[in-house]
């Protein structure tokens, strides 16, 4: 992950109210904050707000159904990222959810055949289906389509996208797409291909990439990503004082964001990315600024990449000291970034995606 993708995956999201791209642990409480910070940014927006309940359901069965049909053990030789991808994405009136893991070949032909029959049966023959097992218990829960993938397809209203990736003589990658659309929309729906998941999928995979958000980073937003965050991280195996130093690092980072990145009707828009390479973090953000900031910005992180680490706390508690002062709040995060990390802090500006400024940051551990 360089600093140049923060830029390129903003652009690639741009359309997205919200985005949420993740792979890692898939333990209960990551499912139970994805699902918080989904139905945050759906409740800002009057486009899709019916859809907080029935998208909550999916992204919970959604998140299991890669539980249930992973192989880590034979998948661990693959990169992290392979081996359990989850996305949601709020599009228009569009909600997406997707998900990709790593199956044995045997089950392939299996799913394709299930898949395809439950995306040709109507509403009303899929609540048969699903009444039916839930009286007979005899839907597998391991290869054939479960009661989740059942529920998947009725209450999506949509056909069930999926494909099946080749990774060996043994494995395959397995991507499922579920697709929702607002009941007040009357637009026609926008279908999302399957092929820009797995183009999303790969750019996780060669950057080396945890997660991505990009969204609202308003207050009352920020909670969940902080706590997912913290969950990611005590799932690698690093030691306690580095652990803590990337979460106090991500935390500065999204606060900075939170604070002081501009408001566009009561939304904050930005995007982070966590990735980790060789044992490495690298962690990216990037919002709006205005374009007479610019300078202003450039000498700040100049000086502080410029002083040395005793320069730095003076400047730090200098600045402490002057907490009234206008502007001097905003200034603080940067060097407790940078103190924090003892790296330097990379950047860039783009002044080609919409009206403002787009500023982008990065620190590598």
């Amino acid at each position: 992950m360089d600093i140049k993708s923060i830029r390129d995956l903003y652009s690639l999201l741009i359309d997205d109210r919200m985005s949420l791209i993740y792979a890692g642990s898939f333990k209960d409480n990551v499912t139970t904050k994805a699902i918080k910070l989904s139905e945050h940014n759906l409740e800002k927006s009057e486009e899709v707000v019916n859809l907080k309940k029935k998208s909550s359901f999916l992204m919970a069965e959604c998140f299991q159904n890669v539980v249930r049909h992973n192989e880590p053990e034979k998948a661990s030789e693959y990169h992290p990222a392979e081996q359990g991808f989850f996305m949601t994405r709020s599009k228009g009136h569009m909600f997406y959810i997707a998900s990709s893991n790593i199956i044995e070949k045997h089950l392939v032909d299996e799913l394709q055949e299930t898949l395809g029959d439950l995306n040709k049966k109507s509403q009303e023959e899929l609540k048969e289906l699903y009444m039916t097992g839930l009286r007979d218990k005899g839907l597998s829960e391991k290869g054939g389509a479960g009661l989740g993938l059942i529920e998947m397809a009725r209450k999506s209203k949509h056909p069930l996208t999926y494909n099946f990736k080749k990774m060996s003589d043994k494995l395959y990658g397995f991507y499922l797409l579920i697709q929702m659309k607002s009941s007040t929309s009357e637009e026609e729906s926008t279908m999302l291909d399957i092929g820009e998941v797995e183009k999303i999928h790969k750019i996780m995979v060669d950057n080396d990439m945890l997660l991505i958000y990009k969204g609202d980073f308003s207050l009352e937003a920020i909670a969940p990503i902080i706590n997912m965050l913290d969950t990611n991280l005590q799932s690698h195996e690093i030691e306690h004082y580095e652990n803590k130093k990337v979460f106090v690092t991500l935390v500065e980072m999204i606060q900075n964001i939170s604070k002081h990145g501009l408001d566009n009707n009561g939304v904050k828009y930005g995007l982070l990315a966590i990735g980790r390479k060789n044992g490495h973090f690298h962690l990216g953000a990037g919002n709006f600024i205005k374009k007479e900031n610019k300078q202003k910005l450039i000498d700040h992180i100049d000086k502080i990449n410029n002083a040395s680490y005793e320069e730095l706390r003076a400047m730090l508690r200098d600045a402490l000291l002057k907490t009234t002062i206008e502007n001097v709040e905003g200034k603080i995060g940067l060097m407790d970034v940078a103190k924090t990390s003892k790296k330097k802090l990379h950047y860039e500006f783009d002044d080609s995606i919409g009206d403002n400024l787009f500023y982008s940051f990065m620190v590598k551990f």
